[in-house]
């Protein structure tokens, strides 16, 4: 648990976050993120990030299977996600499959994005033909009111405090969970609150394939 982010007390009321990331599949210019409002029918996901409540990160690149179209050049343009870096690094839809029912069986993650999130979610798994074994609901549906109003502006603070250098799915999961935190407790515009080091992407796992 990172108490420089969420303080001593326990964290345990915290959302694990789920954050994909995907391609259009129709598109050639730069613009190749696939984002919301797109047709997900048009997409496929190459990259997933959970953060668990406990604190854990896991993040995988994947690797497009048979009837997905190859990573374009220009997708690096959007995520820095380059068809090398996916040669690289990523791990095939049984291997993303296998280690998130792996680490998530029986949880609930919690989404921005519900219904892209879940249709990728399912691309992943029906291609490995593997159940999945844990659930996906709207992160909105756990945030008052509140936190609603005050989100957008909370969301900004944590991006300069947290000062991630690369946009990762892990990184964004980690970026929405201390959102979270912050405006349950209403401390978005607290001026007396520490400034925070900057933080490194979580456990390096982009580099490790499924972690």
């Amino acid at each position: 648990m990172n108490t420089t982010l969420f303080g001593d007390e326990m964290a345990s009321d915290l959302p694990s976050i789920l954050v994909m990331y995907g391609c259009l599949q129709d598109r050639k210019d730069a613009d190749l993120c696939a984002l919301p409002g797109e047709n997900i029918d048009d997409s496929y996901p190459v990259e997933i990030g959970v953060m668990r409540s406990d604190g854990d990160a896991f993040c995988a690149l994947i690797q497009p299977c048979k009837g997905w179209k190859q990573l374009p050049e220009s997708a690096s343009n959007v995520h820095y996600i380059s068809p090398g870096l996916i040669d690289r690094h990523g791990v095939n839809v049984e291997a993303v499959a296998e280690g998130l029912n792996r680490r998530f069986s029986g949880l609930t993650l919690y989404s921005e994005q519900l219904a892209q999130h879940k249709a990728w979610l399912d691309m992943i798994f029906d291609a490995a033909d593997i159940r999945r074994e844990f659930d996906v609901v709207d992160l909105a549906s756990m945030l008052t009111t509140r936190q609603k109003d005050i989100w957008p502006a909370t969301a900004r603070r944590v991006r300069q405090m947290l000062g991630f250098t690369r946009q990762r799915a892990s990184s964004e999961a980690r970026i929405l969970q201390t959102t979270f935190h912050w405006s349950l407790n209403n401390e978005a515009f607290h001026s007396d609150r520490p400034v925070l080091p900057k933080a490194v992407a979580p456990r390096k796992a982009l580099n490790q394939g499924v972690a």
